[in-house]
Parts: C-alpha cells; sequence; structure tokens
C-alpha cells in the first residue's frame, strides 16, 4: 500500500519539465546535461531523501550540489526563482485539493 509518491517540481518557465528515470538519476547524481540542481526539504532522514537514495539511486551517492531547504514549501519557493532547480518533495504535500495553501501552488 502507498501513502505518498514524489513529485518533481520545475521552475515554471523550465525547458526541461518532463523527466525519465534515466534523467532524473542523472540529475541527482549531478550528471545532467542541463547542470539542473536538486533540493529537498533536508538532505539527511527526510523521508523523500531516504526513497531518493534507496529506490531511485539504489545506493549511490548523492550529488554535493543537492541542496537543503527547511521544509517543503521552502523547496517550492526556492524552485520559483532558480531556474537552474529541480524540487523533490512528497506529493501529498502538494496533492490535497482542498487545502487552500497548497491551491495556491497550482
Amino acid at each position: 500500500m502507498a501513502f505518498d509518491a514524489i513529485a518533481v517540481v520545475v521552475h515554471p518557465a523550465s525547458k526541461n519539465y518532463l523527466f525519465t528515470m534515466p534523467e532524473l538519476k542523472q540529475i541527482l547524481k549531478g550528471n545532467f546535461k542541463n547542470n539542473l540542481i536538486p533540493v529537498f526539504d533536508g538532505l539527511n532522514a527526510t523521508s523523500t531523501v531516504r526513497y531518493i537514495i534507496d529506490s531511485v539511486l539504489r545506493g549511490d551517492t548523492l550529488t554535493k550540489t543537492a541542496l537543503a531547504a527547511k521544509n517543503s514549501e521552502e523547496v517550492i519557493k526556492y524552485v520559483s526563482t532558480h531556474p537552474e532547480a529541480v524540487g523533490f518533495i512528497g506529493v501529498s504535500w502538494i496533492g490535497n485539493k482542498d487545502d487552500e495553501q497548497q491551491q495556491a501552488f497550482h
């Protein structure tokens, strides 16, 4: 049973908005052609980071250029002002269509 998923958030003006899993892995490892910077709601014990390292990177190292925001809202704010950033947050944080704060991000 799944309770959450990961949303990939990009700047509204980004030409990169559809990624394959191999491309996401390249971004996360710092090898993507456009040098996109991954941004998370922390870099250590968050469920998003753990899932990325365990299930997407399968133990590979996350790029040293990855950034940590204070929380999911800060990830969205950072990506909204930095076109080279790609945010990774829990879908449950932005997927509640009944939450007025979350509606503001759509």
